[in-house]
């Protein structure tokens, strides 16, 4: 039966793509291009860019907001920006009739490399950066920021445990608290947001995604470890006066987000962003008594506004609101008592407000100077069984201070410096339910404060560059930390590129929220006492060679991270098969990850991406250096995509290969096995809307034993959170696309 479905995965994979060939229909000419182009630091917009397309005299440049509109549309004609101060960058548009171009401050090198794929990565820049373009995400339902990495390879995307819905990252095969989520480089998904933050990001909001892989730019702090993800929304400035997204699927899941620009006046613009996710049917595929999926109820409004002041000044003001509930455990749970069915009621309020204002010298547009401020609420309740009641509150501040300075007078050498400051105050309380005295409750709260300074010398030249970077903060819990970080880059005759890189970051925990998984377990929670924090060095190298396929563009992708902790937070399920013990390590945990790349196009619009990865995680549990639970030892993936001339039609497919993980040593088998991935989606565009049908998990593969102990919930064989697998079978969805220029 296995081997039946690897033949049908594969056998699809082949066959889509070729279904839509020949099909065309005629697009005008005079269509025009708009876009708003921002400074990839500081979110700032930048007027003044030249765009035009390559090898032509038709031309124009950003106006103050940095908006642009350029007419005629020249098909299969790469698309150059440029201005002094910043790296030129060379893009394919595409079907795109609106585009958010972010430009990387440094020498203003020519280009490059020109993207065959929505996903790319520079030959330019210093930092191993990965991009994900609006057209990459619609290859998907692309529903939140966790759906958003189905066809790349360097970012992995898990559920925590069978009930809550919770997901997290995983980059260089380390979990998603290593890595550093930025919302246009703010701080994004941190501290109790970890478990859902990113539900709290729809996928459609998003223009695009930068990966980067290593400890990153001191600039955005110090909390970066294994890499970081900052996701860009789309910005007011020459945005659609309405763009709505509808989703429907058969699991009985609903969702539609709409957002939308006004221009106030020459020079303020205003968007308003909503976003309403509904689950409320019932689903237990495998039969255990359990939703596969929480019945969700969740809404999220966002309001940012974009001005240009007098004396070169720009601005940004937002604010954002999230209703969660989410409802999770057996079937019909809902409205039973907690001792006779198993539930897990979670409910999240949150709310943000930011600010970003910045200035650009008339002189020269490499010195500016922007100032980044934002604060955060977030509280969250959520009732596992009837064992353990969570109660999370948090209250954040950020501020940074950029200062872009040129040195010497060449646009070659820049200074950027400033100074941050991040405060957090959370208290997170667990009660036992179980427990009727004063011990039932354990509280752990923390006011932290850091105050620090940075600087981060660039030296760019076309050949190579270097990135040399430090932090110095002052934690009011931990003391003065230390942050270096170093980036180089070699490129020879425009096709390869080696890069190296190396830093340090760190960390503190919030031990409930970010083990929490264990609390949909019969295991009893236990910490260390006291702060548990972690830090790391990372270092590593990548390589990427161009190379031509007769006329057609392609590239090999080669890179190895190595993460040594200095210390580490870790649950531990494996000196006690009754206790999950989250306790801090030493200098015995480390990470290997190594990852190839082959990407490119077979015919003209029918394009091929194959990638594997080998990731080996250790760390000392039971008194042995050990690989870490739950972290598959390899994946390969396969990802093609077709889209016929006039982009009227677009077919994508993906399947990954699922390697074996390390399970507890209480568990009856010591490694899961290997399973398929395959998802599939076919969309067709007309002028204003699109209509797409998909779906996932095509092979229907899922784990039985997801839940362990399901048939006595309240029992001492009940894990939830033994997870290295799909839970949900096939997935059919659809929807419906509209944009109103």
């Amino acid at each position: 039966m296995n081997n039946l479905r690897l033949f049908i995965a594969h056998a699809l994979w082949l066959a889509l793509p070729l279904w839509f060939l020949g099909t065309a229909q005629s697009v005008s000419a005079q269509e025009s291009l708009t876009g708003h182009i921002h400074d990839s630091q500081s979110g700032q917009p930048i007027p003044g860019a030249n765009i035009y397309w390559l090898g032509t005299n038709t031309g124009t440049t950003s106006n103050d907001a940095g908006f642009f509109e350029l007419k005629p549309i020249l098909e299969n004609t790469p698309l150059l920006i440029s201005l002094v101060g910043y790296q030129t960058d060379t893009l394919d548009i595409g079907s795109s009739r609106h585009i958010m171009p972010v430009l990387v401050p440094g020498a203003n090198l020519d280009a490059v490399e020109i993207e065959s794929r929505r996903e790319s990565a520079s030959l330019i820049q210093p930092i191993n950066q990965v991009t994900i373009d609006q057209h990459e995400l619609t290859r998907g339902a692309c529903c939140n920021l966790s759906e958003s990495f189905e066809t790349t390879a360097d970012v992995d995307v898990e559920y925590t445990d069978a009930i809550s819905g919770a997901r997290q990252l995983r980059m260089l095969g380390l979990d998603g608290r290593y890595v550093q989520v930025l919302t246009e480089n703010r701080p994004g998904i941190r501290g109790l947001a970890l478990p859902f933050g990113l539900t709290y990001i729809p996928g459609t909001w998003m223009s695009s995604i930068q990966m980067t892989k290593g400890p990153g730019s001191v600039v955005n702090g110090y909390e970066a470890m294994s890499g970081q993800v900052n996701v860009e929304y789309a910005k007011p400035d020459g945005m659609e006066k309405l763009n709505l997204n509808v989703y429907g699927s058969i699991f009985g899941r609903a969702e539609a987000n709409a957002f939308g620009g006004i221009r106030v006046n020459d020079r303020t613009t205003t968007a308003l962003f909503g976003h309403a996710h509904w689950t409320g049917r019932q689903n237990d595929h495998n039969k255990d008594g359990f939703l596969d999926m929480p019945l969700a109820n969740m809404f999220i409004a966002m309001n940012r506004w974009s001005f240009t002041g007098r004396g070169n000044v720009h601005g940004q003001v937002g604010g954002e609101y999230v209703h969660q509930d989410l409802f999770g455990g057996q079937l019909d749970s809902k409205n039973a008592a907690i001792n006779d069915l198993y539930s897990n009621p979670i409910s999240v309020r949150r709310g943000q407000i930011w600010s970003k204002v910045g200035w650009i010298s008339p002189t020269r547009q490499d010195l500016s100077s922007g100032l980044v401020l934002q604060g955060t609420w977030h509280e969250q309740e959520t009732r596992y069984g009837n064992r353990y009641d969570f109660k999370g509150r948090q209250r954040s501040l950020y501020a940074n201070l950029i200062n872009d300075i040129p040195i010497g007078g060449s646009e070659q050498h820049l200074l950027r410096a400033g100074a941050s400051l991040q405060v957090d105050d959370i208290e997170e309380e667990l009660s036992n339910l179980r427990i009727s005295d004063a011990t039932s409750l354990e509280t752990w709260t923390r006011t932290e404060v850091v105050p620090g300074a940075f600087a981060e010398y660039s030296l760019n030249k076309r050949d190579w560059s270097v990135v040399a970077g430090a932090r110095l903060d002052y934690n009011n819990l931990l003391g003065w930390q230390g942050t270096p970080r170093l980036h180089l880059r070699k490129t020879w005759n425009e096709q390869t590129t080696i890069r190296v890189s190396a830093g340090r970051g760190f960390r503190t925990v919030n031990p409930v929220a970010e083990f929490s998984s264990w609390l949909n377990s019969s295991r009893e929670f236990q910490r260390d006492s006291g702060l548990l924090w972690e830090s790391s060095w990372n270092s590593g190298t990548g390589l990427i060679q161009l190379f031509t396929l007769g006329e057609r563009s392609w590239s090999v992708r080669l890179d190895y991270y190595y993460t040594a902790f200095q210390n580490r937070v870790i649950a531990d399920l494996d000196s006690d098969p009754e206790i999950v013990y989250i306790r801090q390590t030493g200098s015995f945990s480390r990470s290997h990850a190594s990852q190839a790349e082959l990407e490119g196009e077979i015919a003209k619009g029918l394009t091929l991406k194959l990638a594997y990865k080998y990731e080996d995680v250790r760390s000392v549990t039971a008194g042995e250096l050990r690989r870490d639970v739950f972290i598959p030892k390899w994946r390969s993936l396969i990802s093609t995509g077709y889209q016929t001339p006039n982009k009227a039609w677009q077919a994508d497919a993906t399947l990954q290969l699922v390697g074996p993980s390390r399970l507890p040593l209480n568990f009856e088998d010591s490694e899961s096995p290997v399973f398929p991935q395959l998802m599939a989606q076919i969309t067709r565009n007309f002028n204003n809307w699109s209509i797409y049908l998909g779906s996932e998990n095509l092979t229907n593969f899922h784990q039985h034993d997801a839940i362990r102990g399901a048939d006595d919930p309240f029992g001492s064989n009940f894990d939830a959170a033994g997870l290295w697998g799909p839970v949900m079978g096939r997935n059919i969805y659809a929807g419906v696309k509209f944009i109103l220029r």
